[in-house]
């Protein structure tokens, strides 16, 4: 059975994207796989949804990271220095280890030690995957590392979800030129992005080729049904934050609730209280106390639970700044997509505007503009999500022809 190792060193909990996304792919990956997960040492699963055939390996170390200067960490790399060394110069990989630590400027790559020796307990083959998410630049040298010291290696693919940086000289492009041009990592070590200008940045460099990779969500059919008589839910999920349009949701609800509408309304707000969103925050919980159509819910949603809010939702207005959104298409877009959500989107955002192919959202700009583009879409709702289900359909056809998909498959 094939294995695949999602290489997740920050996930901690389940806040954020990243345990969401290895759960995803891990579902559409899980046929004849063996799915594994290297995540913190610190990582807790407490009130967290994790299926029983994804193997959860919290060992990355987050006393790695500590400088040298901390004596316990300086104690743990001196015994972990001379077991390596033992242990390299008995797999006659001594003159290997020390070129790579040369060429490496004399320093070992954070998470090394207990990575590589769970690498070697799971024995990897050619035929496996080594999957990083969300790669950063630490990320990328443990792979340098590990491709110079092993000759057989597993399929690696690395996502980037930012553009990367060039300041220092230890790089994502430094080590990623170092990588393709070891001789073990012929076709096997691949680079995606999920939006264009990444592509074209990588790819800048004259060495570097990469892939652009579709995200993996999980699909929901929506019932049809007729507009009489329903009571429409919409619905603000994520993080309580400026750039995703937090400060604005209290105009919104006036805006809506001054017309004496039978929206329901679904709120996340997020533990984290955020200085520049608190006023907005403190508006919301009082607003609630008094409209019992707005529904709030505290802190973190895990799997089960985000899936369960978006299945009541009916109308999504998305109201990100439109500088959050020129280069970068949200979970939460991509979440409605894949559930059949008509949504509203900021205006003249072309990124997202161009990922849609069928007529299932409005623009708006304003929230006036946004409150009546929500009554245009309740009003003819029947419409709207035929057009939302036509996206869906086609964004899992998309899935069919995609590179990592393809490559791991």
């Amino acid at each position: 059975m094939k294995k695949i190792i999602f290489f997740e060193p920050e996930v901690k909990n389940g806040v954020g994207h990243h345990l969401d996304n290895l759960i995803q792919d891990a579902y559409f990956f899980k046929n004849n796989k063996k799915i594994i997960g290297f995540l913190n040492k610190e990582f807790n699963k407490k009130d967290l949804f994790i299926p029983k055939f994804i193997k959860l390996k919290p060992i990355i170390a987050t006393l790695d990271n500590n400088l040298l200067l901390n004596v316990k960490f300086f104690l743990f790399l001196v015994k972990k220095l001379i077991f390596f060394f033992y242990y390299f110069k008995k797999k006659n990989k001594l003159l290997i280890f020390l070129k790579t630590f040369a060429l490496n400027y004399f320093s070992i790559p954070i998470y090394f030690f207990s990575f590589y020796e769970k690498f070697k307990q799971i024995d990897l083959t050619e035929k496996d995957h080594l999957l990083i998410q969300s790669c950063r630049p630490k990320d990328i040298e443990l792979v340098f590392f590990l491709c110079s010291l092993e000759e057989k290696i597993p399929n690696i693919h690395i996502k980037l979800r930012y553009p990367p940086k060039k300041k220092r000289l230890k790089n994502f492009f430094f080590y990623a030129n170092k990588i393709i041009k070891l001789k073990n990592t012929n076709n096997k070590f691949f680079i995606y992005s999920e939006i264009i200008n990444i592509k074209n940045i990588i790819e800048s460099e004259k060495m570097l080729k990469s892939d652009i990779a579709i995200p993996i969500y999980n699909f929901y059919n929506r019932k049809i049904i007729s507009n009489s008589n329903k009571q429409f839910t919409l619905g603000f999920l994520g993080e309580s934050r400026n750039e995703k349009g937090f400060s604005q949701l209290p105009f919104l609800l006036e805006e809506i609730y001054k017309k004496k509408n039978d929206f329901k309304f679904i709120i996340q707000l997020s533990d984290t209280i955020y200085p520049e969103t608190e006023h907005a925050r403190n508006t919301i919980i009082n607003l609630a106390k008094y409209n019992k159509k707005i529904i709030i819910h505290h802190g973190f949603l895990n799997f089960l639970n985000w899936r369960r809010f978006l299945k009541k939702i009916d109308i999504m207005p998305i109201i990100y700044q439109k500088s959050y959104t020129d280069s970068v298409a949200s979970g939460l877009f991509y979440s409605c997509i894949s559930n059949e959500i008509p949504m509203i989107i900021p205006k003249n955002t072309l990124y997202m505007k161009n990922l849609l192919s069928y007529k299932g959202f409005h623009e708006a700009e304003t929230m006036h503009e946004y409150a009546e583009q929500l009554y245009k879409i309740s009003n003819n709702y029947k419409y709207y999500l035929k057009e939302m289900k036509k996206e869906s359909k086609n964004y899992k056809n998309l899935l069919k022809y995609d590179s990592l998909i393809s490559r791991i498959k």
